[in-house]
């Protein structure tokens, strides 16, 4: 968990909420993060598709301009930052309304999460002969 993640139905919300024992007004301020991030994350998201076709473009000339495949490519990287440093913010914020205790929960419950999800994974490369 870098941040509470789209979740239409509630349900993850709903578990970190009680998880961490947020009161109604963290719950409230949350849900503004959430469709704040949410917004700008959207807003990044809908540029990527243009970038990449206009890169493959650039690829697909008869005479490919080495110098503006980079300039495309780096645009893309750019973008791509800004939506990691919206998601970094997003915690952040997010982590500004917990108190002492909760934030300590919440770093414990991303840890727990991030490790079963390197677990799975590991597994996942395992059985596919990946590793």
């Amino acid at each position: 968990i870098i941040f509470p993640m789209h979740d239409p139905e509630g349900k993850e919300f709903e578990s970190l909420s009680e998880s961490l024992k947020l009161t109604k007004e963290q719950q409230e301020k949350t849900k503004a993060l959430i469709t704040k991030r949410e917004k700008a994350i959207k807003e990044k998201m809908d540029r990527l598709p243009n970038l990449h076709e206009e890169l493959r473009l650039f690829l697909e000339s008869d005479k490919v301009e080495l110098s503006n495949v980079r300039s495309k490519l780096q645009e893309i990287s750019n973008l791509q930052l800004d939506l990691r440093m919206i998601q970094i913010q997003g915690r952040l914020d997010f982590e500004s309304l917990l108190t002492a205790s909760q934030k300590e929960n919440f770093r414990s419950l991303t840890k727990k999460k991030l490790d079963d999800w390197k677990s799975k994974r590991g597994q996942h490369f395992d059985k596919h002969g990946c590793v």
